[in-house]
């Protein structure tokens, strides 16, 4: 069992220092690119990979209710964290949104307890609590006494995220860890292709503008 949880333990910081990327190569990607598009289209080229590994494997189809709760994740991690974090960068440093981001522990613990019955220790929620306190006096703090924008932004995306990692844990005991979010990915794609296409043609065609007016300011100066 403890070999279990420290593997556990070692796929999760490899997680977490993968993750840690997300925020700040979006601040530098939402300068160029919308953030819906930012934030759907790399979901659509996962799940292009996603489709091919699944078929590869031979992996067998969810049921119903497995589909059911792939589109909650889905909501979550693929839909919402990306799209209103992407909109936070517009606004917020990296930096500052990934104090904001500090909330997701507690939530997660409240998804968990909710979703899967998970009952941590005192200890834990206590730690948990003192954790997002602090996040919660940071942010008020930078905030002249109030939220950003780009704060309100970060607490939705965290808010309905984290429901997308709760429902994928819970899920994962079924289906396996990389099933799920593969699955995922897979099962939003259905509906991300058409609004990911649009938001793709419309950035392709005001790329030329930008270039004009880049080119513009380069002579002046």
């Amino acid at each position: 069992m403890k070999i279990r949880e420290t593997e556990g333990m070692l796929l999760g910081l490899i997680g977490v220092v993968i993750f840690s990327l997300t925020l700040p190569m979006t601040r530098i990607v939402v300068q160029e690119v919308h953030p819906l598009l930012n934030g759907l289209g790399h979901a659509l080229v996962a799940a292009i990979l996603a489709a091919l590994l699944l078929a590869f494997r031979h992996e067998k189809w969810p049921t119903w209710p497995q589909i059911k709760s792939l589109a909650v994740g889905s909501l979550g991690v693929i839909i919402a964290f990306p799209v209103f974090s992407a909109w936070a960068m517009k606004s917020v440093p990296a930096s500052h949104g990934a104090v904001v981001n500090g909330l997701q522990p507690l939530c997660v613990a409240i998804y968990a307890a909710w979703l899967s019955h998970e009952r941590p220790s005192k200890m834990f929620w206590a730690c948990a609590i003192a954790g997002s306190a602090i996040v919660v006096a940071f942010t008020l703090q930078t905030g002249g006494g109030g939220f950003q924008a780009g704060d309100l932004l970060m607490l939705v995306a965290v808010g309905i995220g984290v429901l997308g990692y709760a429902e994928g844990a819970r899920l994962a005991r079924q289906m396996g860890g990389w099933q799920v979010i593969c699955w995922a990915l897979v099962v939003s794609a259905t509906f991300l292709v058409v609004p990911v296409g649009w938001l793709a043609s419309m950035h392709h065609a005001a790329l030329p503008n930008r270039c004009r007016s880049r080119s513009g300011s380069r002579s002046a100066t």
